[in-house]
C-alpha cells in the first residue's frame, strides 16, 4: 500500500470515527451527507474530436482536492496530454498538509493525441473530496462514454438542453453519454 494511500484511509476512518462520535465540530446527522455523486457531480463531453471538456458540480460544504485526479480510458490506447487543472484555493489540511482545492464548480479540458474513434471511448476520472464537517470521501470513480456523434457546444457539459437528453446514467451512478442512434 501506498503511504497517500494509507493516509487517504487513516484520514477516512478517523473522520468517520470523529463523526460518529459527534466530535466534529458543526456535525449534523449522518442523513444530511450527501453521497458521493451528488457532493460531485461529474460530467464529461467531447467539444472537439481530440478535447474532452471535464466538469464537476460541487455541493455547497463541500470540496475537491486538486491534487486527487487521475485519468483512465479504454480501449488504453487512447492517449491525452497531461491535463491542465486550473489552480485552485489554498488550504493547510489536518493530514495531507498544504494542498490546493476546488469548491463550486472545477471546468477543465484535456486534448487527445487523436481523435476518439467512431466506436467511442469510456473516459474515467478518480477524484476524491470532502464535506466541511470533517468528513472525507474514499476516492471516486466516474466514468463518461465519449463518442464523436455526441460533440458538445463549448462550456455546456452538465447544462441543459441537447446534451441533457443525450446523457444517461449507469445503476452506479457514472455518466453515460449517448449518441441519438443509441435512443432509437
Amino acid at each position: 500500500m501506498k503511504l497517500w494511500e494509507f493516509r487517504t484511509c487513516l484520514m477516512a476512518m478517523i473522520a468517520l470515527w470523529a463523526f460518529w462520535a459527534g466530535d466534529v465540530v458543526g456535525a449534523t446527522d449522518e442523513d444530511d451527507l450527501l453521497e458521493p455523486q451528488q457532493a460531485f457531480r461529474f460530467s464529461a463531453s467531447l467539444i472537439d474530436p481530440d478535447v474532452v471538456e471535464v466538469r464537476y458540480v460541487i455541493a455547497a460544504g463541500y470540496y475537491m482536492y486538486r491534487n486527487r485526479f487521475k485519468f483512465s480510458s479504454q480501449p488504453k490506447t487512447i492517449k491525452w496530454a497531461a491535463p491542465k487543472l486550473p489552480r485552485g484555493i489554498v488550504k493547510q489540511d489536518e493530514f495531507f498538509g498544504r494542498v490546493e482545492t476546488y469548491r463550486d464548480e472545477l471546468t477543465f479540458r484535456i486534448r487527445l493525441q487523436k481523435p476518439v474513434p467512431e466506436s467511442g471511448v469510456e473516459f474515467s476520472v478518480i477524484s476524491q473530496g470532502c464535506a466541511d464537517i470533517g468528513v472525507c470521501y474514499a476516492p471516486l470513480k466516474q466514468t463518461a462514454i465519449l463518442r464523436p456523434g455526441a460533440l458538445s457546444v463549448p462550456g455546456s457539459a452538465g447544462k441543459s438542453g441537447l446534451m441533457e437528453k443525450l446523457r444517461g446514467s449507469t445503476r452506479d451512478g457514472d455518466v453515460r453519454i449517448r449518441t441519438p442512434q443509441d435512443m432509437k
